[in-house]
């Protein structure tokens, strides 16, 4: 004589089958989203760089010029990575005598905010 005991049934029911697919779309639409915003993330990342190395070259420059530069505001442009970037230098007195900060901040041609922003020192020798 046969049992009655339930039948277990090796396939899914639709509703593990809907609840499968909602988490899987969801998870694609997570990877979607977060690969779109790459492009975008990685020219803020580039730019900031550029930004930064034109930064260090304008510091370059002034302890070339003038191993001591005098207080003041200097203003200038510098083409790397494809793009012009304008800088701004403001050397200024420390309460140190023998010692000048200078402040660099740069910007992209097509930004109005700083790309970046560094600060040097020089020393009288």
């Amino acid at each position: 004589m046969r049992s009655k005991a339930p039948r277990h049934s090796a396939a899914f029911s639709l509703l593990e089958v809907m609840i499968a697919l909602a988490i899987i779309s969801i998870a694609v639409l997570a990877l979607s989203h977060s690969g779109g915003n790459a492009p975008s993330h990685y020219k803020h990342l580039r730019d900031s760089s550029q930004a930064l190395w034109v930064a260090e070259n304008v510091i370059t420059q002034l302890r070339i010029d003038a191993a001591f530069p005098s207080t003041g505001t200097q203003n200038g442009t510098q083409f790397m990575g494809q793009q012009d970037w304008r800088w701004q230098a403001v050397i200024s007195a420390t309460a140190d005598r023998d010692i000048r900060r200078a402040d660099i901040v740069v910007f992209s041609d097509s930004l109005e905010q700083p790309a970046a922003t560094h600060i040097g020192f020089f020393g009288r020798n």
